[in-house]
């Protein structure tokens, strides 16, 4: 995950690029915690090829994407890790469709929650952008 420069002394940051930082600063803490919680039940998905963890991992996300269930949360936070610990990113140009459906979802949240925070949602969107960009 690409991280931000931190502007030069005396110059404030935007709320949307504070609001990036947090989300990644999120993000990366969940991917921690999901290879913690990996490696400590045992590492499941090391010795399968490279390209069946990405099939793994792309599979998993269709199914988070249509149902958030602890066994979907699991099952894509574990693939994620070891693609992690391989030192490589998932390929989202797998999951292309379901991308555009989670995109749709944040489009439908900021015209049904127009109080919601805008900077929140467009960190949310930089984070699918770079992950699409993996792909090109």
């Amino acid at each position: 995950m690409a991280s931000r420069k931190v502007p030069p002394s005396g110059q404030s940051r935007t709320a949307e690029e504070h609001a990036v930082q947090v989300v990644e600063g999120m993000i990366q803490a969940d991917q921690l915690d999901d290879q913690a919680s990996y490696l400590s039940r045992g590492r499941s998905l090391k010795d399968l090829p490279t390209p069946d963890l990405q099939q793994r991992w792309a599979s998993a996300f269709r199914d988070m994407v249509r149902e958030q269930s602890p066994q979907n949360t699991v099952a894509l936070s574990d693939a994620g890790a070891e693609l992690l610990l391989r030192g490589l990113e998932p390929d989202a140009a797998l999951v292309q469709a379901e991308l555009a459906q989670v995109r749709a979802m944040i489009e439908q949240t900021e015209r049904t929650h127009p109080d919601g925070d805008p900077a929140i949602l467009e960190a949310i969107e930089s984070h699918l952008r770079r992950v699409n960009s993996h792909t090109n």
